[in-house]
């Protein structure tokens, strides 16, 4: 850091300590942190992009606070005034259960009123995929979820919904990002009291029949047989998030009888004190939902994330033993399950098609193909899944979507929302397990019989955290587009760089090398300080395919390793 950008820093330092903050907790932190955590704090502004906001909580500019939320509403509203001059004006507000998710729900419902926009806000925390669906429904121009999703304690976030539940793209992006550069993050926003606001009808809540209607939809959006009970008991747990009155409504709508909440996990907690990550991708999640599988000799454990839009899957099998399905062993049952039930149904589409992204198992276009449905890989993140959809629609070709997913647990089977919906994704699991142990087959058994029947894939995750991201990553990244690929451990034979937009998809700072029988992408994380490794390897057998991605695992640790000057 540079004299000269220090002295900014502690310009705009001795600035927030000039004002009275509205936030005794932003008060005290100011006045208590350290020079170096103070510099940290303000260093930067938080960056919006098409997942809008994600910080740390706290004061600062680079943190996420009241300030930074109603800098950003204003932008927001700023960019909706200028856009929506013909149309109704109105946005909805969720928030998940994390710390100050109300806050900067109130900070965010109490701007947009001061600036005469309409707002339907939900009173209590609810799942990002029924945010989606109201703002649909209510012909929002917007809709806003405060959440960080999956993301550890200390952070929160702000996501932005178009008028379609779509996350929104690139271009929005950058044009509501420039309105809420010109903000002054202190006093550059209107803002008006949320109770007055309520008295005024500028703010209302949001009417029961709405959640009757989104349940509805997700009951149509699977196979649920009207009075029919699944055979199958059942652990859940929402990670003290905003899933459970969803969840465990649908799931007994749908026909599961026997259902256990994880009682350490049921409500909300900030700290969320029982998993270090509430994330399901991570097996430390899953912990405790797996000891109540185990002593209560269930069959299923769900789990979604604090915002539910994610799925975590285990499964008690017969003879005792736990089995953790990754997001793509889960998404590769539920697509085989999926493409059976309709044949069995007769309502398989005449032009089916499946989307999923490009860092998602390979597996799946060989089982699409198998079937004669179109698959179409899209750039990692479900909101490209979602612009699909709209195009469908926009078409008149709705009905022929049949299932979207992501290898990171995101599961879609329907078109009332466009977003991965884990309220959707639950009753399906549940379904499927029953489905198939009607047919006498363990999911563990369907799985090798995929394997059987379409080639044994192998893939893995493996990613990497740095504390300065942007320069190590971008290290990576341009040793890897300079790499001879004769020199991989591995043959391959064919690299592509979406940087240069390929594949009719946006330019994106993704990288894929292909072989014969392996191929692996890599990229930069949206939200985290992390690069991420996507490998996926074919062989004879499982452990064949097992051992040409550790091979590449340890050529990967050496990139790392020289790239960091650290031993992994």
């Amino acid at each position: 850091m540079t004299g000269k950008t220090k002295l900014k820093i502690s310009s705009e330092i001795r600035r927030w300590k000039n004002v009275p903050l509205k936030d005794p907790e932003l008060e005290k932190e100011l006045n208590t942190l350290t020079e170096e955590s103070l510099l940290d704090a303000f260093s930067c502004h938080l960056k919006f992009g098409t997942g809008g906001l994600r910080g740390i909580i706290g004061v600062g500019t680079n943190r996420l606070n009241i300030y930074t939320v109603a800098q950003a509403t204003q932008g927001l509203a700023n960019y909706i005034k200028l856009n929506f001059k013909s149309k109704p004006m109105c946005v909805a507000i969720s928030r998940d259960s994390r710390k100050n998710s109300f806050l900067f729900a109130r900070t965010a419902a109490s701007v947009l009123a001061a600036n005469k926009i309409k707002v339907y806000f939900c009173e209590e925390i609810t799942p990002v995929p029924f945010l989606s669906y109201i703002t649909r429904k209510l012909s929002c121009c917007f809709g806003i979820m405060i959440t960080a999703s999956h993301n550890q304690a200390k952070y929160n976030g702000y996501k932005v919904y178009d008028n379609l539940g779509c996350q929104i793209t690139d271009k929005v992006a950058g044009l509501i990002s420039n309105e809420i550069n010109a903000i002054d993050v202190l006093n550059g926003f209107k803002i008006k009291d949320f109770d007055e606001s309520k008295n005024s009808l500028l703010i209302s809540g949001i009417s029961d029949s709405l959640i009757d209607n989104y349940i509805s939809e997700v009951k149509k959006s699977s196979f649920v047989e009207e009075g029919k009970e699944l055979d199958i008991k059942v652990v859940y747990t929402p990670l003290n998030g905003a899933g459970l009155k969803f969840v465990k409504r649908s799931l007994v709508e749908c026909g599961v009888k026997e259902l256990i909440i994880v009682k350490e996990q049921e409500h909300p907690d900030i700290n969320f004190t029982t998993c270090k990550t509430p994330n399901p991708e991570n097996d430390d999640s899953l912990e405790l939902g797996i000891e109540y599988l185990k002593r209560e000799q269930y069959d299923l454990l769900i789990a979604t994330d604090p915002d539910c839009d994610r799925v975590g899957v285990a499964v008690r099998e017969n003879n005792g033993n736990v089995v953790r399905f990754n997001g793509n062993e889960i998404g590769l049952l539920l697509l085989e399950y999926i493409i059976e039930k309709r044949l069995s149904i007769g309502k398989m589409p005449t032009n089916p098609v499946v989307f999923k992204t490009i860092v998602t198992t390979p597996l799946a276009e060989r089982i699409a193909s198998y079937y004669n449905i179109r698959i179409k890989n899209l750039l990692t993140g479900f909101k490209y899944i979602g612009e699909q959809i709209n195009k469908l629609e926009s078409n008149n070709e709705i009905d022929n979507f049949i299932f979207g997913f992501e290898e990171s647990c995101g599961y879609l089977s329907g078109s009332h929302v466009r977003d991965k919906d884990g309220v959707n994704a639950a009753v399906l699991i549940c379904q499927m397990l029953s489905y198939f142990k009607e047919k006498g087959m363990s999911l563990r058994k369907k799985l090798d019989s995929i394997y059987k029947e379409f080639g044994y894939c192998y893939t893995q995750l493996y990613s990497f955290s740095f504390e300065k991201s942007d320069k190590i990553t971008s290290t990576l990244m341009n040793n890897l587009r300079n790499f001879n690929i004769k020199k991989f451990p591995i043959q391959i034979t064919n690299f592509k760089d979406y940087l240069n937009g390929i594949d009719d998809l946006p330019k994106a700072n993704v990288l894929e090398f292909l072989g014969p029988n392996v191929s692996f992408l890599v990229r930069p994380s949206g939200t985290e300080p992390k690069i991420k490794f996507y490998l996926n390897s074919y062989g004879s057998s499982f452990n064949e395919a097992r051992n040409n991605v550790l091979n590449l695992q340890r050529f990967i640790d050496s990139l790392i390793c020289s790239a960091t000057n650290k031993n992994i």
